[in-house]
């Protein structure tokens, strides 16, 4: 849940980037999308549930993404405006509260371009 506040603390400082957060079954206990209280910390972003965890599969062939295991979960990409699927990202990087600063400087550096 760190990384969800630590999200929403940088789209605070870059008020017109656009999120997605891809929420997906890692541990044991998800079963399901979840909970209102859980997603709502980031207000900003438009939210999925992959259950079938489709995100990390094709993250995981990204020559860029260094997945430390099978699963790419709290994980962050910045793309800048007008990237495509095939685009490399300006900044990557997880788990989410570790990169949180740097993920806040690349955010703020798309809105300027």
């Amino acid at each position: 849940m760190r990384g969800s506040s630590a999200l929403e603390e940088a789209l605070r400082d870059a008020p017109g980037a656009r999120a997605w957060v891809v929420w997906e079954p890692v541990l044991t206990t998800d079963f399901g999308p979840p909970t209102a209280s859980t997603s709502s910390r980031v207000t900003r972003a438009s939210q999925l549930w992959d259950a079938h965890r489709a995100l990390s599969d094709e993250l995981r062939k990204k020559p860029w993404s260094d997945p430390d295991g099978e699963i790419v979960w709290d994980f962050v990409a910045v793309f800048p405006p007008g990237a495509r699927w095939g685009d490399a990202p300006s900044f990557h990087g997880g788990p989410v509260v570790r990169v949180a600063e740097g993920l806040r400087r690349a955010l703020q550096e798309s809105g300027r371009r």
